[in-house]
């Protein structure tokens, strides 16, 4: 099955997270055929796509500049959601994170989409998706399909799938995404971004 699959790749100032080529690795194996797209919202934006390129990114959609200097939520959500009526990916993926937490119900009742968060196994089948996650906290797996035509938006745990870099990079074509300025979205805006001291996991 050839379908074209969208990630939300998160980064720290145009670096990509290790979470970020973990979702990638699964993206390519899922598309068969069809594209790899790479969606990178904020500061850096651009700089983080030559690595989404490298990664196996066929297209990678940025959003920088001032409206998307801070994070806010709505204003994220907004523009991924206009990504996906555009692209019409059949799946979207994104890494399990406080970032993907915040937002992936937020893009998945935006957009139309079926949301499985925490999944730790994702395959294409017969035209659709077989995944697995946890429930009752963690004492019990459950197996589900999707077969559209809604886009399933699915939030991948860190450390499970692996990341393997393709032996070629992708298209990497680049494209900007248009980023309108709406009072709306900024109801809630993160001010600063303070990193946790000391040598333990934050």
């Amino acid at each position: 099955m050839a379908s074209d699959i969208l990630v939300i790749a998160e980064h720290r100032d145009g670096t990509l997270k290790k979470s970020a080529t973990e979702v990638l690795t699964v993206a390519r194996r899922l598309a068969g055929g069809g594209k790899v797209l790479a969606a990178v919202l904020g500061p850096g934006a651009g700089k983080a796509a030559g690595e989404l390129t490298a990664w196996g990114a066929d297209a990678v959609l940025t959003a920088d500049g001032p409206a998307m200097a801070r994070y806010a939520c709505l204003r994220w959500v907004r523009v991924i959601a206009e990504a996906i009526a555009a692209q019409k990916p059949a799946a979207v993926l994104m890494a399990v994170s406080s970032f993907s937490r915040d937002l992936a119900g937020r893009i998945a009742a935006r957009a139309g989409a079926v949301l499985a968060s925490d999944c730790t196994a994702l395959t294409a089948e017969g035209g659709g998706f077989t995944l697995v996650r946890p429930i009752l906290a963690g004492r019990a797996l459950v197996t589900a399909a999707h077969a559209g035509p809604a886009p399933l938006l699915a939030t991948l745990r860190p450390n499970v799938f692996g990341a393997e870099k393709p032996g070629q990079p992708g298209a990497g074509a680049i494209e900007a995404l248009k980023v309108s300025e709406d009072a709306a979205d900024l109801r809630a805006v993160v001010k600063s971004v303070a990193a946790g001291g000391g040598g333990r996991p934050e």
